[in-house]
């Protein structure tokens, strides 16, 4: 059966991915899983005599981006939207749109002020009267100028928000121009360089003017990713993103020349996935309103830069369009900041997009969805997010390759494992959820990786790139950085959601590999853990997952081995201090302190274990040549944790 495919709108790209798993071949099931067999499109389980089936209500997107855009068209009067699809289960019938003007002259970072709405109907249209944003509403001037920016959000019939977005518009009749509908987005800075990123709702020719130079698209389309070259260092840079007629103007500033070891600050948090159904709390993927208090807390603290190690939504979806839609919705939380402050993502265990059949559980047997060059949950992530493109390819040719000479055994590591600096500080970026089959150990029937365990590739690329920074005089401290905690306090002590693996040496179940050939979990961290040990510039691991704050001094003496469990024959030798700082605590619901090896007596006893919150948190280290700083804030209440 030929494959169908759809086209989605996302971040700055367009692409294509298959509108199901009904158009796939037995060529297309990875050699790495086992059990799976395509009948007529449809992936099975071969479980003994029975076959599993993929959980239907698992793999049916409940939107698509393209209808929460509500396909905007003007009337008259104002505009319409369109919010129907019939290839979504839900729909925004019985809701409310809420528009807003904004006047971007009156703020750096401008934000919609929504105050008038419309019913969507039991059809899903709704229709706004744009005379309602006439004279001492009209923010923008639009009346006199002839064209606007109308920003609106999406609200279902239970109060729960779906969606933002904006269009421009012009005037004499009312009509949809060109329009950046996301974005724009300031990415890899380096210190005469950088790309603006953003999403058109037409095919247009992307522009960004910077002093009179313009940098512009290759082609017309409605992805843009413009890169800015020739830039100052360390200097503040004007541009103006432009889609036809709507200009958008924001500002950046470049880092100085590597080892100029000027003071500056930058920003850590990870998972902001939704939390109470409340508000922007919720809002379909991210917890909108705690990221936005980071980012606006980050710029107040002209934070050079925000790494923001996963969880960026609840995401765990069995298809793709239902991801995309969360995945645009964090985007959308991160601005207007983010179109000034160069925002750095990576990979956590929501931003997982799998297979689910039903065997009966409650989130049944999982595994990475595939194809993985198109469909995987490393894919999708890389064509979401502009990040560095200088990390490892994939595992193929590792040991964990049953076929070495085949390309394409494994997902790829592009834009979720990678590095970049910002003058005497590196930032190394790491996957520890990559090829994650959700249902390992406990049911290996499938196959694939487990949670946390770091393959060969991904650990030899890390090896060579701290050996890099190591002899670099320019770079004073190196923070290594991936979600997954390696020594949890709260929340993943118990079970293998961890580095810690529950204390047992557990390993991946590879198709066709040889699991004798292979380091268990324990015996894996251990190793990780020594090649960080053995860079001296490596100052600190900063991980998320659990949602708290915690602060722990990996130092020598302290317990890493349940001896009821597994105790390697040579132990690791901790032979300097090493900084393991977790912040989870970006919007996600809240775990607190459960007793761990390393934190008993806590608070009496802070040997190890310095600090615990689980407050909101993020954390701004302030660097200043050879020192560092550490402060910690709750963006909520705005006090200071430490």
């Amino acid at each position: 059966m030929a494959k169908r495919f759809q086209i989605f709108v996302i971040g700055a790209w367009i692409w294509l991915l298959p509108i199901c798993a009904w158009a796939l071949t037995q060529a297309d099931v990875p050699v790495i899983y086992k059990n799976i067999e395509v009948i007529k499109g449809k992936p099975f389980v071969k479980n003994g005599d029975a076959r599993l089936h993929l959980i239907v209500d698992e793999a049916t997107p409940d939107y698509y981006v393209s209808q929460l855009r509500g396909r905007p068209e003007g009337t008259a009067h104002g505009f319409k939207f369109d919010f129907s699809d019939h290839r979504a289960s839900r729909s925004p019938a019985g809701g409310k749109l809420f528009v807003s003007l904004i006047n971007p002259k009156e703020s750096r970072f401008p934000t919609p002020h929504y105050r008038f709405n419309a019913d969507i109907d039991s059809s899903s249209r709704a229709q706004f009267n744009m005379d309602k944003l006439r004279g001492k509403y009209d923010l923008c001037g639009w009346e006199t100028a002839g064209q606007g920016i109308l920003y609106y959000r999406v609200q279902n019939k239970h109060g729960a928000i779906l969606f933002e977005s904006r269009f421009c518009f012009t005037t004499q009749p009312f009509r949809v121009a060109p329009s950046m509908v996301e974005g724009p987005f300031v990415c890899k800075v380096t210190p005469d360089s950088a790309t603006i990123a953003f999403a058109t709702n037409v095919p247009v020719a992307g522009k960004v003017a910077v002093d009179g130079k313009l940098f512009q698209s290759a082609a017309k389309g409605v992805s843009h990713e413009i890169r800015l070259t020739g830039l100052p260092p360390d200097e503040t840079i004007t541009y103006t993103a432009m889609a036809g007629s709507h200009h958008e103007t924001f500002a950046f500033r470049t880092p100085p020349r590597p080892g100029a070891r000027k003071p500056f600050v930058f920003a850590y948090s990870s998972d902001c996935r939704e939390s109470i159904p409340s508000g922007e709390r919720s809002m379909t993927g991210p917890n909108a309103y705690i990221t936005r208090r980071i980012m606006a807390l980050s710029a107040a603290k002209s934070a050079r830069f925000v790494q923001f190690t996963g969880d960026t939504m609840s995401g765990y979806d069995a298809n793709a369009p239902m991801q995309l839609v969360k995945y645009a919705n964090f985007k959308q939380a991160i601005l207007p900041y983010a179109a000034r402050v160069p925002v750095y993502t990576g990979m956590g265990n929501h931003e997982m997009i799998d297979f689910a059949w039903d065997d009966g559980t409650q989130y049944g047997l999982q595994c990475d969805q595939f194809p993985f060059d198109s469909a995987s949950s490393e894919a999708v992530f890389a064509k979401t997010f502009v990040n560095p493109e200088n990390g490892p390819e994939s595992e193929d040719g590792s040991i964990f390759d049953p076929q070495p000479h085949v390309p394409g055994t494994f997902p790829t590591y592009k834009e979720n494992v990678y590095h970049y600096t910002w003058d005497n500080v590196a930032m190394v970026v790491l996957n520890s959820q990559y090829v994650y089959t959700p249902s390992l150990p406990a049911k290996p029937l499938v196959g694939g990786n487990i949670w946390g365990y770091m393959m060969d590739n991904q650990l030899n690329w890390l090896i060579e790139t701290l050996d890099q920074f190591e002899s670099d005089p320019a770079i004073d401290h190196v923070f290594v950085t991936q979600h997954t905690p390696v020594f949890p306090n709260g929340g993943h002590v118990a079970g293998f959601k961890s580095m810690w693996f529950n204390g047992e040496n557990v390993k991946p179940e590879i198709n066709g590999v040889d699991k004798e050939k292979v380091p268990g979990g324990i015996d894996r961290r251990d190793q990780f853990l020594t090649v960080l040990l053995n860079h001296a510039k490596v100052k600190a691991i900063l991980v998320g997952d659990e949602h708290n704050y915690s602060r722990l001094l990996v130092k020598s003496g302290m317990p890493i081995y349940d001896p009821q469990k597994y105790v390697p024959a040579a132990p690791l030798n901790i032979f300097r201090p090493l900084w393991h700082i977790c912040v989870g605590s970006a919007g996600a619901p809240y775990y607190y302190l459960e007793d761990a090896l390393w934190n008993q007596g806590f608070p009496e006893n802070t040997q190890y274990l310095k600090r615990f919150s689980a407050q909101h948190a993020v954390v701004f280290f302030h660097v200043h040549g050879n020192a560092l700083k550490l402060e910690v804030v709750d963006p909520y209440t705005l006090d200071r944790i430490e």
